[in-house]
């Protein structure tokens, strides 16, 4: 219901206005809820990235390499995308220190650091060569 009223604000607040609600007071509160949720965003994850002015930076750029993936216009192919972003990713970091044996070397190979935000990259350009509107999108 809520989200209703907000595209009926958007679309024509007048009308809005028209059936008694105060289109001003919902959209200062979904504004609220977003700068709560962002902020609660920051709290949880300074831990761990540290705080420092680029912080939400490559938050950010892997959210929107999940996005990608998934489909820019579903959500279940977002958190798939998500989900196959940080697999990907753990998979590399935890190869990347052991190495991965491979027959024809004589020492384990190991990836170098930088292939943990090459490897995201790559996936999302393959996913996008073959599937344009990602693994979830759907054409318009």
């Amino acid at each position: 219901r809520i989200g209703m009223i907000i595209r009926a604000g958007v679309q024509d607040s007048e009308m809005v206005e028209a059936l008694g609600i105060n289109v001003r007071i919902i959209f200062t509160l979904v504004f609220a809820l977003g700068v709560a949720l962002a902020s609660l965003g920051g709290i949880l994850a300074a831990p761990s990235t540290g705080l420092s002015i680029e912080m939400g930076t490559r938050v950010l750029l892997l959210a929107l390499i999940a996005l990608a993936i998934g489909g820019l216009t579903s959500f279940p192919g977002a958190a798939v995308g998500a989900v196959l972003v940080g697999l990907l990713q753990q998979f590399i970091i935890k190869y990347g220190s052991i190495g991965i044996n491979l027959p024809f070397l004589a020492e384990p190979l190991k990836p170098s650091p930088p292939l943990v935000p090459a490897s995201t990259v790559l996936l999302m350009v393959i996913i996008l060569l073959i599937l344009p509107n990602g693994l979830f999108g759907r054409s318009e």
